[in-house]
Order: C-alpha cells, then sequence, then structure tokens
C-alpha cells in the first residue's frame, strides 16, 4: 500500500507540474482546447481547434485570462502558433528521446474544471510519416492514452514532466499522434525568420467515398459544399460532384487530393476530371490563394483545399 500511495503522489506532482506549461484556448464554439506555453509571449496549440481569428482567449495556470492573436498555422501538421499580450514565459524543458513502452502523460486545461490528464504509455515511435491531411512529419510518435474533449494541443510530458511534444487525434483517421517537440520547434523557428508559404485550395468542403466498380474508379471526393465566389465556384463545381482525379493524378480519397494539391501553387491553372451524374467531366481550375492568417510551411510539406 505504501508503494501505491508513493506512486500516486508521486503522479499528482507530476500533472501539477506538466500543468505549469498547459493552457486553455477559447478559439471556438462551447468546447475550449489546451495548448503548450513555449516561451515568451508565444503559445503552440492544435489548428483544428482553432475555428476563429479574433476574439481569442488564452486561459494561464497562474489563473489570469490574455488575449491571444493567431499569428501563424500549418493545418498539415495540425500547429497554430499564438502570442499572447502581456505574457512572459521561460520556454518549457524538453525530454529526452522517448522510447516505446515508457510511461507518458498527455495534459490538458480547461477554464471550468481545471487540468485533466491522462496516463499511458509511448506504443509507437517511427520514422516519417504522412499524416491524413497529407503533410509529411518526421517521427510518428503514438501514445496509448485517450485524449478526452477538449485535450488536443495539449502537451505529452515524461516522468520528469518534460515535453515531448503536442497531443492531438485530427492527423489520423483513428487514434492519438504526438507531434514531436522538434517539429513544433521548426515551426516556430520558420514563423520567427518570415517564412511563409501560400496555399493553394479549391474553395470546396469535400468527403472521401467509394464508387461502384462500373464506374471505373476505386473512389473520389464528394464535394458537399462550394464556397461562392471561390476557385470552385468559378470552375461550375457544383454539390454532388465526385472529383476523381486532380492534374492527371487519380485521387480515390480526399487524402491523395490533397497530396496532389500539395504541388500546386495559387493561380496555377489545372485539369480535374469529376464525375456529374456518373458521369466523368474534364473541367479546369484556377487554384486559388487560401485566405486568413499567415501559414508556415516547410517547403516539401502538402497543402489543402
Amino acid at each position: 500500500m505504501m508503494i501505491l500511495s508513493e506512486m500516486s503522489r508521486q503522479l499528482t506532482e507530476l500533472v501539477q507540474k506538466a500543468g505549469e506549461l498547459t493552457v486553455a484556448v477559447d478559439a471556438r464554439r462551447r468546447l475550449t482546447s489546451s495548448g503548450i506555453l513555449w516561451g515568451g509571449d508565444l503559445v503552440v496549440t492544435a489548428a483544428h481547434a482553432i475555428k476563429r481569428d479574433q476574439g481569442l482567449t488564452v486561459f494561464l495556470p497562474d489563473g489570469r485570462e490574455l488575449p491571444a492573436n493567431l499569428a501563424a498555422r500549418d493545418p498539415g501538421r495540425d500547429l497554430a502558433l499564438l502570442k499572447v499580450e502581456g505574457l512572459e514565459q521561460a520556454p518549457p524543458s524538453l525530454a529526452e528521446p522517448p522510447v516505446v513502452g515508457q510511461l507518458v502523460l498527455a495534459v490538458a486545461r480547461s477554464p471550468v474544471d481545471g487540468l485533466g490528464c491522462s496516463l499511458g504509455i509511448l506504443s509507437e515511435r517511427g520514422g516519417p510519416w504522412r499524416t491524413y491531411a497529407g503533410s509529411r512529419l518526421e517521427q510518428h510518435l503514438q501514445p496509448d492514452l485517450r485524449l478526452y474533449p477538449g485535450y488536443s494541443g495539449g502537451p505529452l510530458v515524461d516522468t520528469e514532466g518534460r515535453l515531448i511534444g503536442l497531443n492531438t487525434d485530427a492527423l489520423t483517421r483513428v487514434g492519438v499522434v504526438t507531434v514531436a517537440a522538434s517539429t513544433i520547434g521548426e515551426f516556430v523557428e520558420s514563423w520567427q525568420k518570415g517564412a511563409r508559404i501560400s496555399r493553394a485550395y479549391l474553395g470546396l468542403a469535400m468527403h472521401s467515398v467509394r464508387l461502384p466498380e462500373k464506374l471505373q474508379a476505386p473512389g473520389g471526393a464528394l464535394v458537399l459544399h462550394v464556397e461562392p465566389e471561390g476557385p470552385g465556384d468559378q470552375a461550375g463545381l457544383l454539390p454532388g460532384d465526385i472529383l476523381i482525379s486532380l492534374g492527371g493524378q487519380a485521387t480515390p480519397g480526399l487524402e491523395e487530393l490533397l497530396a496532389s494539391l500539395g504541388d500546386v501553387s495559387p493561380g496555377e491553372s489545372i485539369r480535374l476530371t469529376i464525375l456529374r451524374g456518373g458521369e466523368p467531366r474534364e473541367v479546369t481550375l484556377e487554384a486559388g490563394l487560401r485566405p486568413g492568417p499567415v501559414e508556415v510551411r516547410e517547403v516539401d510539406q502538402d497543402s489543402g483545399c
């Protein structure tokens, strides 16, 4: 019993220590997300949890609520960078390269409930991989734990409370992955050096679909919404169209479409093959420039749509 009591006490202390670098981020309706104090006036969080560009608030460990501005984001790696007015923090301590099987802790913060945590092990550590959004990450870190609502964007730490990376459930179809601290560092450094890469986009909301064999295409990207006056609208695309190739490359799903779009620059004309009413059609579309805050990418990263 003494051993269990001591272990419980140490875990409680670990959660409090990790909580010192964990913030809550109010950037969407109803539910906040978590974020990581990166040093100075910067907070890193999950890009998918940022649903508005203005009126952001960060809730700090010391109880302060400070306004924040969205400085940059990289949806392909699910990273967003916030500048917080009146914040001055030391950078987090970074963990040694993690080892499969080691204990890890996911930490979150809510302005209502305070700290939250989820304990598990690092179940996988691999080399380069391509995310569901079509971007390439140098490390594949997968913790075996549960991310509850509001946990995305929060830190994964080792048993010393040192930062391993940022947790997200938006980069794979199933499960949780952790964006390594080294990748976060590259993202922030690129932004600080002024690296900005314009992303091409189609102005379409789409979803992967399977197709009958008679259509001679395994699948495609079903158009759910066409942004008014956007590139897709100007090219005559309609909700219900199914995009099956881009620039001559087959796109059997949304993931393949995002990967193909990574080679397209804003203003470039691209040839699309779509199915409309079961019949193939060729459409030429001029890729647009994605609006909104600047996005930071490594040169070999793929774009979204």
